[in-house]
């Protein structure tokens, strides 16, 4: 019943989005909802800065360096389980063989995932997710979109979170309590290693919101196939946003899956 009723959400909630859209002209060809993504994205920055951006500056300066490794740890330890399942999905079985074996071995020698043990003998992460397994079935690349609370994504990707989280074990606790405070804990974790590279990003943003697309879109396309998009570049603030985004793709979507 709580896998219907969260997807019954997420299918109106992209329905929503679509449809407020329409009222949008076209202004780019993978954007074309883009008057809505920029208000979308001021409620999420807005957001941010009474809620996260705080928790995260809290977390940052009273949690101990050593305990902020182990919760970075434990939670890359939680993303092996749907990366293992999209490998198998798309049939990566040397990726499926590194990331079991790094699960197995961080979660028993590496106290549940706290230290990286796996990491330091040579078994390197990467990160896999459902919607680069529909991209890789062949479902094609979907308009781009920002979603309320959640951050930059595509359709496409919107769609497909729901597959990713429902790979992981925060759906499968049996306390409501204690998934909403993993899962809260792992955005105050992203958000406070986010804000080390903040001053650089926000300094390199002569569009903000330009920076944050292109280099969600970037980062995408490289992961799905190894290439970056290579776009036109029709202005000053194009060739700012394309020159930064490589280093500054990285975390900019929503939660732990």
């Amino acid at each position: 019943m709580k896998f219907l009723t969260n997807s019954l959400k997420s299918v109106v909630l992209v329905s929503i989005v679509c449809l407020a859209g329409c009222a949008c002209a076209p202004l780019k060809k993978n954007d074309p909802l883009e008057c809505f993504n920029r208000g979308v994205y001021g409620l999420n920055r807005g957001l941010d800065f009474l809620l996260l951006k705080p928790a995260a500056r809290v977390y940052q300066k009273f949690i101990p360096g050593p305990f902020k490794m182990m919760i970075g740890h434990f939670f890359q330890n939680i993303k092996e389980i749907p990366t293992f399942g999209n490998d198998i999905l798309q049939a990566r079985w040397k990726d499926a063989r590194t990331t079991s074996a790094r699960f197995v071995l961080n979660t028993t020698l590496g106290i549940g995932g706290l230290c990286d043990v796996a990491g330091k003998i040579g078994f390197k992460s990467h990160t896999n997710d459902f919607g680069i397994t529909l991209a890789r079935w062949g479902v094609v690349e979907s308009i781009y979109l920002v979603m309320p609370l959640w951050g930059p994504c595509t359709v496409r990707d919107a769609c497909a979170a729901w597959g990713t989280f429902y790979m992981s074990p925060f759906p499968y606790m049996h306390s409501d309590r204690w998934e909403y405070s993993f899962l809260g804990l792992g955005f105050v974790e992203a958000r406070a290693d986010f804000i080390k590279n903040e001053a650089a990003f926000v300094e390199a943003a002569v569009d903000e919101y330009k920076l944050v697309r292109d280099a969600y879109l970037q980062h995408r396309t490289f992961q799905i196939n190894g290439e970056q998009l290579s776009p036109k570049v029709n202005s000053t603030t194009d060739t700012s946003v394309h020159k930064n985004s490589t280093d500054t793709s990285v975390d900019l979507q929503g939660p732990p899956a």
